[in-house]
């Protein structure tokens, strides 16, 4: 099993808050973010590196790692203790979070390989290192945030997504943080974190408010997977569509749109969609647009009910009997 102190050398991140006036920027580095924990990399190869930790700091870790191991209530003690040094809570989140998805790994194995064995350790057992790092609150944010940031495989960022919705918005703070750095893929996967937000819990509930303030930064962000993603998001906190509608006429980008038009779609009981709709499908079609014409024929289908693949003729002539039914 890999020892906790291997992870040391990964990357880490504090928990601090900025400056009001400085979360609309969008050209941070990321040692800029985090100054306490991070050092920018001479090579310049990497966009940070870890400040390595104090042998002390080692010691307190490797106990961390043994009693959590061995189930021992000590660890509760020292789980608290690193939790109040930003590097030491750092290194204690992954090491939970890594014997997490390991344990997981474990499980899918033996379903497939020794199904009994499923049954002697439980189906889900790795949700004590879920419920640790849940415990720790903002000081687990910053690395969920930063792992998510440069995860390669996707059920290892959404294990840390799920974690971070988890928390709440004890973790808001650090995400706004992250939506300051350079690197637009970093704060598309901000939104994204944003939008399991708001999507988990309670359908029937309003998501936390703290959420939509960072969902209109995104709107307006200058890369488009960035916005594209946010307007998927802001469908939670809109009661109708005409934010979608108007922001239709006004987004250049296509791909954006495309983000527009299924979140439009959400919103059935809005007649006047169901135009807006069948017309962006007419005009994806005469630009010889596939990928366009695919998500109108999408959204029709989630707007309506439709399950059968339809043409734009067929669109047409089920918008005019809808309108027709309308003035009866």
């Amino acid at each position: 099993m890999r020892s906790l102190v291997v992870l040391t050398a990964f990357v880490v991140a504090g928990c601090a808050s900025a400056p009001a006036e400085t979360l609309v920027r969008t050209d941070v580095p990321w040692p800029e973010l985090f100054p306490s924990v991070i050092d920018p990399d001479p090579s310049g190869q990497r966009p940070f590196v870890a400040k390595a930790p104090t042998p002390e700091l080692i010691e307190r870790l490797q106990v961390a790692e043994r009693t959590f191991r061995a189930e021992e209530e000590e660890f509760a003690t020292v789980r608290d203790e690193l939790a109040s040094d930003p590097l030491g809570a750092f290194h204690l989140t992954r090491f939970l979070v890594f014997w997490r998805i390991q344990k997981e790994a474990l499980v899918r194995r033996a379903r497939q390989d020794e199904p009994f064995l499923v049954e002697s350790v439980g189906a889900t057992p790795w949700s004590r290192a879920e419920d640790e790092v849940v415990s720790l609150g903002a000081a687990a944010a910053p690395a969920l945030v930063l792992d998510i940031a440069r995860a390669t495989d996707d059920r290892d960022r959404t294990v840390r997504i799920d974690l971070v919705g988890r928390i709440g918005d004890e973790a808001i703070p650090t995400l706004e943080i992250a939506f300051q750095a350079q690197d637009w893929q970093a704060r598309r996967d901000v939104v994204r974190t944003l939008r399991a937000m708001s999507e988990s819990g309670d359908p029937d509930q309003r998501p936390s408010a703290r959420i939509r303030p960072l969902l209109e930064r995104g709107i307006v962000d200058p890369h488009w997977a960035v916005r594209a993603s946010a307007y998927e998001g802001l469908v939670r906190f809109e009661s109708s569509g005409q934010r979608f509608r108007d922001a239709l006429k006004l987004e250049q980008d296509r791909f954006v749109r495309r983000s527009i038009v299924l979140a439009l779609a959400s919103y059935r009981h809005e007649p006047q969609n169901a135009a807006v709709l069948v017309d962006y499908l007419e005009r994806s079609v005469e630009a010889e647009d596939i990928d366009q014409t695919k998500t109108a024929q999408q959204a029709l289908e989630r707007y309506s009910g439709r399950l059968d693949k339809a043409g734009v003729l067929a669109w047409t002539a089920w918008l005019k009997r809808t309108e027709a039914g309308r003035r009866r």
